[in-house]
Order: structure tokens, then sequence, then C-alpha cells
């Protein structure tokens, strides 16, 4: 990667697996009937002054793709 940046900005290339399970509810008497889940990958790259991160989500649900670019906070 190095050959394509300039030599000395990257600093380093990440991936990821994750899954999560969670639960939805329209109000707290229902809260731990409906339960959801999910799994995915991401990949983050890391350079001296920014984080480029691309992830991609699956469930039940669809697919979903988030794109980052900055330092989440």
């Amino acid at each position: 990667f190095n050959f394509i940046v300039e030599k000395g900005v990257f600093a380093g290339l990440q991936f990821a697996m994750f899954y999560e399970e969670g639960t939805v509810a329209p109000d707290e008497e229902t809260l731990w009937e409906i339960s959801k889940n999910s799994y995915g990958l991401g990949v983050r790259m890391i350079f001296n002054t920014a984080i480029i991160r691309f992830d991609v989500g699956f469930s039940e649900e669809g697919t979903e793709v988030t794109f980052f670019i900055g330092y989440p906070f």
C-alpha cells in the first residue's frame, strides 16, 4: 500500500468480523419478546491524519453498507 500512497503516510490496515444481538420493542412491556441479530465484516485504513472505514452487515432484514471518513469522536 505504501507504493500507492505517499511513503510514510499510511499507518495501518485492520480487518474485523462482528456479530451482534439485541432486542427491539415499541414499549418496555414487550422489550424482551423480540430479538434481532446481525453479522458482518469491516475494513479500516488508518492514516496519520484520518481513518477510512468500510463495514458490511447482514441480517434477516437485509444488507447494510456503512462508509466513514475521519475519526469517530
